[in-house]
């Protein structure tokens, strides 16, 4: 089941991945529109969603992991890999998750499109860029 869960967990970084950069791209071409569209609102729905499984996901995988380490922080600390999984990974991913649910609450409550894209483009491109800053490549089962 571990196995499985790593895949899933794998396949949806790519989804997210995925929605984050069609996200950023539409924030940034979206800019000089008049409406925030539909398809918008359903790139802000869909990025959050799979974001939110990502985090679930990703949280049974972290809890696995710790209670395999016995939660002993201080070998965890000890060696880079441990500590990016660990600690860095997740705590980089939750503030990416957070960052995609800010720019749906946000474009929701908005009512002028430029800030609406606006708020996508940043909100997004900080989010990308966390998370591609904090993917284990070397580690990535979709790459190996």
């Amino acid at each position: 089941m571990h196995t499985g869960m790593l895949h899933l967990h794998s396949t949806l970084a790519v989804l997210v991945l995925l929605f984050l950069v069609f996200g950023v791209i539409r924030g940034f071409m979206g800019g000089r529109q008049e409406v925030f569209g539909a398809i918008d609102k359903r790139i802000t729905l869909l990025t959050l969603i799979f974001a939110h499984l990502q985090l679930v996901i990703g949280l049974y995988l972290w809890f696995s992991f710790m209670s395999a380490m016995h939660w002993d922080m201080g070998t965890i600390m000890g060696d880079s890999v441990l500590r990016l999984k660990g600690v860095e990974h997740i705590t980089i991913m939750i503030f990416a998750v957070i960052m995609i649910t800010m720019v749906r609450s946000r474009t929701k409550k908005m009512t002028d499109a430029k800030k609406q894209y606006r708020a996508m483009l940043i909100g997004y491109g900080v989010a990308l860029l966390l998370v591609l800053v904090r993917i284990p490549w070397n580690q990535w089962s979709l790459l190996q």
